[in-house]
C-alpha cells in the first residue's frame, strides 16, 4: 500500500543545530586505531554504564581501520555486537573528517562462513558519523524488536549483500523502529535497506547506484531469486516513511529500482526525487513501485545532477526532533 502526506512547517536554525555533526574543538575524543580497539571501547562503555540504565556517549576522533578477515577467521566472533543501549558519534571538527571501517579479505563464499559488520540486539541505540565500506555479506542487522534506533549522517559505499541469498546491507527485522536521517547509500550490491515487519523512518538521504540482481539477491520474498528493490525493499507488515531523499541511478533486475513495496505501508512523506532508476531488462521506476498492483508511482520531481541530501529537514518540527531523539 503507497501514501502521499506532506507535512511542511518552517525550517529554523535551531533545528538544523541538533543534527549537525561537527563539534567544538575543546570536546574530548577517543582514538581507535584498529577493528578490535573499537569494539572493546563500544563493550566497556556499554558495560560501565549498564548500573545506572542510562545510554552513554561515546565520541570517536576521527580515523579510517580495516576489518581483516582471512581463512580462518571467525565471522561471528569478530562482529560488532551493541547489545545495551549507547550513542556513538563521530567526532568531525571540519569537512573531510569522517569515523570509516573498510571490510577486506578473500571474497567471501560458504567455506569462508562470512557474517554482516555489526548487529544491534537491544533499544536506543544512536550511530552518527561513521561509514562502512567492503562489506560482502552484509553490514548491519538491526535485530527484533529493538526500538529507537537512529542513524544519523552514516554512510554505506560499495558493500554487498550475500551472493547469491537472501540478504541486503541494512536489515531491520520484525518489530523494530529505526529511524535514518541526512545517510548515504552509494553504489551497494544488493538492496540498500531491508525492512522486513518495522517501523522506519527516513529523512534527507541519498541513494545512488544501488544494484539488486539475481547475483547480489535483494530479498526472501515467494523465492523470487532476488532482483527487487535496488534501494529499498519494504515488506509486508513493514510501514516505511520516506521524505526530502534523493534515487539517482538505482537498478534492480525485475521492479523496484528505488523503492519496492511488497505489501508493506509505503508513505511517501513529500520531497523526495528520482532519476534515472531503472530496471534492468526495460523500464524505469522513479519512485515507489507497489508489486500488489504491479504499478509505480513517480515520486514526481526529476534530482539535479547534485546528488548530495538536502539540508531541508523542514518536513518535522523541532520538538518532534527533540522527542525522536531524546534531547534534553
Amino acid at each position: 500500500m503507497i501514501n502521499r502526506s506532506w507535512r511542511r512547517v518552517s525550517c529554523t536554525g535551531t533545528l538544523l543545530s541538533i543534527l549537525i555533526t561537527y563539534v567544538s574543538a575543546n570536546t574530548t575524543c577517543t582514538t581507535v586505531d584498529s577493528w578490535d580497539a573499537l569494539k572493546d571501547i563500544i563493550a566497556d562503555t556499554a558495560a560501565a554504564s549498564l548500573s545506572d540504565n542510562t545510554a552513554p556517549l561515546i565520541l570517536l576522533c576521527p580515523f579510517d581501520i580495516q576489518k581483516i578477515h582471512g581463512a580462518r577467521t571467525n565471522h561471528r566472533n569478530d562482529m560488532l555486537i551493541i547489545d545495551s543501549p549507547i550513542q556513538v558519534h563521530c567526532y568531525k571538527s571540519q569537512p573531510g573528517d569522517m569515523c570509516k571501517i573498510t571490510s577486506v579479505g578473500p571474497k567471501c563464499n560458504r567455506r569462508l562462513k562470512c557474517q554482516h559488520v555489526m548487529e544491534i540486539r537491544t533499544s536506543d541505540v544512536t550511530l552518527q558519523g561513521l561509514t562502512f565500506s567492503g562489506a560482502q555479506a552484509g553490514s548491519l542487522v538491526i535485530n527484533s524488536k529493538s526500538k529507537g534506533i537512529r542513524l544519523i549522517d552514516v554512510e554505506y559505499d560499495t558493500n554487498a549483500s550475500p551472493n547469491e541469498k537472501e540478504g541486503s546491507i541494512i536489515e531491520a527485522e520484525y518489530g523494530t523502529s529505526t529511524t535514518i536521517i541526512d545517510s548515504r547509500f552509494i553504489n551497494n550490491d544488493g538492496t540498500a535497506i531491508e525492512n522486513s515487519g518495522g517501523t522506519m523512518t527516513i529523512i534527507s538521504s541519498t541513494f545512488v547506484g544501488n544494484e539488486a540482481t539475481p547475483t547480489w539477491s535483494s530479498n526472501d520474498v515467494e523465492n523470487k531469486g532476488g532482483g527487487v528493490g535496488g534501494a529499498i525493499m519494504n515488506n509486508s507488515g513493514s510501514t516505511l516513511f520516506i521524505s526530502e531523499s534523493r534515487f539517482v541511478q538505482n537498478g534492480a533486475e525485475q521492479s523496484g529500482p528505488a523503492i519496492q513495496s511488497h505489501g508493506g505501508r509505503t508513505i511517501d512523506a513529500g520531497g523526495n526525487c528520482g532519476r534515472e532508476n531503472h530496471v534492468l531488462n526495460g523500464g524505469a521506476c522513479d519512485g515507489i513501485f507497489d508489486q500488489q498492483t504491479s504499478s509505480c508511482m513517480s515520486f514526481g520531481t526529476l534530482c539535479s545532477d547534485d546528488v548530495r541530501a538536502s539540508d531541508d529537514l523542514s518536513l518535522l518540527m523541532l520538538e518532534d526532533l527533540k522527542d525522536l531523539f531524546q534531547f534534553r
